[in-house]
């Protein structure tokens, strides 16, 4: 089973990700906004997949290219990743960020992270 419903919120296995071949696990959480758009898209069939297989290559591009076309500076997809990523490690620690974007541990997802720098300058504002 690749989703299983849990509320209002779901853990999403995926069948393969970059890191298994480690013996890592991959655990997704999605919360009630996100589950609601799947639900919608849910197979009659319980075999079915509901997250199809896709190139990243060709998405990247795709979204490149309508980015470019819509006059929008340089931009693609891992910047989404990164600024969720980011908004996750100020609101609720550099822990759960790391969960969620399925880092193995808190160095990679350091370079996320840039609630330290605005608390240095908090204190740069307080100290003179």
């Amino acid at each position: 089973v690749d989703l299983c419903i849990r509320g209002d919120t779901a853990d999403y296995v995926p069948q393969s990700h970059k890191s298994q071949h480690r013996g890592k696990s991959r655990t997704i959480v999605l919360g009630p906004r996100a589950l609601e758009i799947v639900k919608r898209r849910m197979p009659m069939n319980v075999e079915a997949r509901i997250f199809p297989t896709y190139n990243p290559n060709s998405y990247r591009e795709a979204v490149s290219r309508a980015a470019e076309k819509a006059g929008v500076p340089h931009w693609h997809p891992h910047m989404c990743r990164h600024a969720g990523c980011t908004k996750v490690a100020a609101e609720f620690g550099i822990d759960t960020a790391s969960h969620v974007v399925g880092h193995s541990g808190v160095n990679t997802t350091a370079r996320y992270d840039h609630s330290r720098t605005e608390d240095a300058r908090r204190a740069m504002r307080e100290v003179g």
